[in-house]
């Protein structure tokens, strides 16, 4: 199996304008560490050229236009004398080295224990540092007699089969659905795409060239269809079988598990322990509003999208605004007679301009030629996604406008998302005061979006409902002030 795409290089042979108009692409703090490995030249990181990541909505991290250019030259020239030797692979730096380039990556020294984690995600030598070689000192017979029951088979349990089956643990999986994915073969509502980077929502261990910056819904069912396939798990997957109850047994310390089978019927398996890999998106939330059963028209859950339905030219309700519908709104918008869309509660909204993108083709070279390039990039898209925003969410005690913020930075960061909600919403008071949230940032899950979401409330056949629900009636939804809208 080829767990790791990027471990090994194809060498360059482009000419000279190739290598150029893929560093126009370059993510410049990745090709900078990428350099200092390549060249064997650790000042390359010493200088004045920095990143720094504490800008909101800085798309450059402090790195000037004319210093970009200094990069992009010194990369040039390091890529082509590369390319001349025949492209041979540089060593590995020295542990210290590593730390000190991780540290440049990210803009500030991390602490020992988190670096230690970040320089396994990074895994410079080809090794997968989170692997399951096997348990040392038990023998075959008793590791193989312990049995452990997988519920579910998207991301995570396809993880945990994969670790299991490494370690030589016998294991089964137990899927109600006819095929892995877990979400992503569940949901397939138009507009349905990850919101993280693809380059990090992926495992560390088996990275792929993805398409898209944030792909759409088939290229993540494929992503994990393919590793189920690869890790070899797929024969050890119950599908179609659902987990109907679980109960320990205190004298066997062993579980008892009934499950349904697609014929219907039911069995009893046992096992040593379980691993839940349900996922928080596997059963639709159907909200519990007074008529619902009455609606004489078509109904249907986003993750349960009846495709059969011709929505062209109908009147539409959408009941809620989380991410699902950020996706699929301005999707059926597009051909729908009018859509009334009832939000209880608005989302702050991280602009991503790229969201829509594909991945740049001079990303894809980078990638694919300069040795630890996607790896470096990797690593900075989960500081930036995860860690590196800590600071702007962590409360202060003493920060004395608690209900609107929680500290100095989360007041700085709900500036900068109401400017750059309000900058796509115009002039529209009364849609901006519906759609900038009163809450602090990141009170909730705060949503991705390059601005489809917000152009989508402005279009003339899109409404906006912040009236509560009162009811579900036959012909439509009816609000507090005795509004009915039919749909």
């Amino acid at each position: 199996m080829n767990r790791t795409v990027f471990d090994s290089w194809d060498p360059i042979t482009a000419g000279d304008e190739t290598i150029k108009t893929a560093l126009e692409k370059a993510n410049i703090p990745a090709l900078m560490v990428s350099l200092a490995i390549l060249s064997g030249d650790i000042n390359l990181i010493r200088g004045e050229i920095r990143p720094n990541t504490r800008n909101l909505g800085d798309r450059t991290y402090g790195i000037t236009e004319e210093q970009q250019a200094i990069v992009r030259k010194q990369a040039f020239e390091i890529l082509k004398n590369y390319r001349d030797m025949g492209s041979p692979l540089p060593p590995i730096p020295s542990m210290d080295q590593v730390r000190e380039m991780m540290d440049f990556l990210v803009g500030e020294s991390l602490p020992e224990d988190y670096g230690k984690f970040l320089v396994a995600e990074l895994s410079l030598n080809g090794e997968d540092a989170f692997g399951q070689p096997g348990i040392q000192n038990i023998p075959d017979e008793k590791r193989l007699a312990f049995h452990v029951v997988i519920i579910g088979s998207g991301m995570s349990g396809i993880l945990a089969a994969y670790r299991l089956k490494e370690a030589g643990i016998s294991y089964t999986v137990i899927e109600k659905n006819a095929d892995v994915g877990g979400t992503w073969y569940e949901n397939t509502y138009p507009g349905c795409r990850v919101d993280n980077p693809n380059h990090l929502y992926s495992y560390s261990f088996r990275p792929q060239d993805w398409p898209k910056i944030y792909s759409p819904q088939p290229v993540l069912r494929r992503y994990f269809r393919e590793c189920a396939d690869d890790f070899g798990i797929r024969s050890n997957i119950r599908f179609n079988t659902s987990v109907e109850s679980a109960e320990f047994d205190e004298r066997t310390h062993t579980w008892k598990i009934r499950v349904k089978r697609q014929d219907g019927f039911y069995e009893t398996l046992q096992a040593n322990a379980i691993i839940s890999a349900v996922g928080q998106l596997n059963r639709p939330k159907v909200p519990d509003i007074r008529g619902r059963e009455s609606f004489e028209g078509i109904s249907f859950h986003s993750a349960q999208w009846k495709h059969e339905n011709n929505l062209t030219d109908k009147r539409i309700a959408v009941i809620g605004t989380g991410a699902s519908a950020f996706q699929f709104v301005p999707e059926i918008a597009k051909q729908a007679k009018e859509v009334f869309v009832f939000q209880r509660t608005p989302n702050w909204i991280f602009h991503m301009p790229e969201y829509h993108d594909d991945f740049p083709q001079g990303a894809h070279w980078l990638h694919h030629h300069v040795p630890f390039y996607a790896k470096w990039f990797r690593i900075f898209l989960f500081w930036q996604n995860a860690e590196g925003i800590l600071r702007w969410v962590k409360k202060d005690n003493s920060w004395s406008h608690q209900r609107r913020s929680i500290s100095a930075a989360n007041d700085e960061l709900r500036a900068f998302f109401t400017k750059s909600m309000s900058s796509v919403l115009g002039e529209d008071q009364e849609l901006i005061n519906k759609c900038i949230p009163q809450y602090p940032p990141a009170g909730k899950r705060m949503l991705i979006d390059n601005g489809t979401w917000l152009r989508a409330l402005k279009r003339e056949n899109v409404h906006l409902i912040t009236d509560p629900i009162a009811a579900i009636t036959g012909s439509g939804v009816l609000t507090q002030s005795n509004e009915n809208y039919e749909v």
